[in-house]
């Protein structure tokens, strides 16, 4: 007599194998618990190298940076001012605007 074929993907493990990974092979946080006794991580996150190479690992969007913001503690809106300016004048003014993108942008803290 022939046998049933089995259907894809399963497999059938002898219950007495050791080749069943246990469920404490799998856990995925129990790195992370041995690391939580250690230092405190927030000074090495605050050290100036750090903050330079998030920010230009994130690279910041301009459009969240510089977002329109409500009005609230404006009393009066301030009107937009537009300028012609040359190639030259648009590049310092480009870099003016990623200065203070640097400024405005903020990396969020470590949380221990």
């Amino acid at each position: 007599m022939a046998s049933l074929p089995t259907p894809r993907g399963s497999y059938i493990f002898d219950q007495n194998s050791n080749n069943i990974p246990s469920p404490m092979d799998m856990d995925s946080t129990r790195p992370f618990r041995k690391r939580q006794n250690q230092e405190n991580p927030g000074p090495k996150f605050f050290s100036s190298g750090v903050q330079i190479l998030l920010k230009r690992l994130t690279r910041p969007d301009f459009t969240k940076v510089f977002r329109k913001r409500t009005n609230s503690n404006i009393p009066v809106l301030r009107t937009p001012v537009y300028k012609f300016l040359t190639d030259e004048e648009l590049a310092i003014e480009k870099e003016n605007a990623n200065k203070r993108a640097d400024r405005l942008l903020q990396m969020p803290p470590v949380v221990k």
